[in-house]
């Protein structure tokens, strides 16, 4: 447990990315189409400006990963995270791995001169929702709202 790193992802990665994200997709009830996911994944390895891809490993194996993209915010203080996913295998889970990892990534983050973590969590997922109260989230009275522009075809067509 005392051996669990974050690194960035390079492009060696992609399958074993994929292959996560589809498993978390799919617990989420999420459409995942591999094509666009493999883009957007290369996409954010390769532009570190817009934010990171990490593994998160334990002893050298690759237990779960973590993505976080940068924006300003002028209400959190400034460069902000939003972590877009953090995943662990699910039979890494219950024993402090991902309150460790976010830990990591909390002095990942800092180190980048980030104010401030953001994210969202499905309202069913209590033991997710826990975790993050525990690790000083606060729950916002705000409803996340989104509109997506193009289409995933026409998005496809451009690349």
């Amino acid at each position: 447990m005392n051996n669990l790193t974050l690194k960035p992802a390079v492009h060696a990665d992609a399958d074993t990315l994929v292959s996560m994200i589809s498993e978390l997709y799919a617990h989420e009830d999420l459409p995942c189409d591999e094509f666009t996911m493999r883009r957007n994944v290369r996409a954010l390895i390769d532009g570190g400006n817009l934010g990171q891809v990490l593994m998160i490993e334990d002893a050298n194996r690759v237990i779960g990963y973590a993505i976080i993209v940068y924006f300003f915010s002028l209400e959190h203080g400034g460069l902000t995270a939003l972590l877009d996913e953090f995943f662990i295998l699910e039979e890494c889970r219950g024993n402090g791995l991902g309150n460790i990892a976010l830990n990591q990534l909390f002095a990942f983050c800092e180190n980048k001169g980030l104010s401030a973590v953001q994210l969202e969590v499905l309202n069913e997922n209590v033991h997710a929702k826990n975790l993050y109260l525990k690790k000083g989230f606060e729950v916002r009275d705000r409803s996340l709202m989104v509109r997506p522009l193009g289409t995933q075809e026409e998005l496809r067509k451009a690349s």
